[in-house]
This record gives C-alpha cells, sequence and structure tokens, in this order.
C-alpha cells in the first residue's frame, strides 16, 4: 500500500528555519531578562517550538540532500554531529560556572548570548549549503526537501 510522502520546498524550509532561528535566539536573549516562572514558561514555549522546528527541518534537509546510494553512512554523520553539539555543551558547564564565579549570572549570560548566535547562524549556514539565495539560478524549479 501507498504512503503519502509530505514534501518541503527548499526556499520554505528555509524560511521555516529563519522564523525558528529569530524566534529562539529572541527567547534565548529575554530569558537573559526573565525574573519570574511565568517569564521563563512563557519564554520556554517558544523557545520548544523553535527547537522543535529546527530539528525537524534539519533532519528533513538532511533526508533529502544526501545521495541514496551513502544515506546511511552521510546520515550517521549527521547524528554524530547532533551527539557532539550536545556533549560540547556538557563541557562547557564548568566554564560557565567560572565565569559566574567572578560575576554572578555572567555565565548564564554568555551562555544565552552563544545560544542566540548559533540561532542565527544555522539558518545562514543550511542557506549557503542548499544552494539557495545567489545560487538560485543554478537549482532545478521544484526541488524539494
Amino acid at each position: 500500500f501507498d504512503i503519502p510522502q509530505a514534501t518541503l520546498e527548499i526556499d520554505d524550509a528555509i524560511t521555516l528555519l529563519v522564523a525558528a532561528g529569530v524566534s529562539g535566539a529572541a527567547a534565548a536573549l529575554l530569558l537573559m531578562a526573565a525574573h519570574t516562572l511565568v517569564q521563563v514558561m512563557s519564554i520556554g514555549i517558544v523557545a520548544g517550538f523553535s527547537i522543535g522546528i529546527f530539528v525537524s527541518v534539519t533532519w528533513a534537509m538532511a533526508n533529502r540532500l544526501v545521495p541514496r546510494t551513502a544515506a546511511a553512512r552521510e546520515l550517521g554523520y549527521t547524528g554524530v554531529a547532533t551527539l557532539a553539539g550536545a556533549a560540547l555543551a556538557r563541557i562547557g558547564g564548568p566554564g560557565i560556572d567560572a565565569l559566574n564565579a567572578g560575576t554572578p549570572e555572567l555565565g548564564y549570560r554568555v551562555m544565552l548570548g552563544a545560544i542566540a548566535v548559533a540561532f542565527l547562524i544555522t539558518p545562514a549556514l543550511l542557506w549557503l549549503v542548499t544552494g539557495t539565495g545567489s545560487a538560485r539560478e543554478r537549482r532545478e524549479p521544484g526541488r524539494t526537501v
């Protein structure tokens, strides 16, 4: 039996990633100013949606961009990169603690600033990798993710 495939145009995927990047960066920056549990939870909802969009769209793009003959290896690299990012975040913990020891909350502010920057850089990098933007004329019309 046939299961319909959902497709996402690359331009739409990049648009989603830019929206997720901007809202995720805004959430990270707003967390610096949050003082109540309600503020943290409200901002956390926005951050959660942003992260959910990022994860979904980037894996969809990865699945479409890798060659079928090397899909397992290439998607394995994507999984390792995801794991490496999570490990790197945990390794940064002592640095955050050291900054906090010198100036209260400085480590958290640096961490949230780095998260905001990462939210903004990621869509730009994927925009370059997918060949959209200035290379738009070189890609075939109707290319989907």
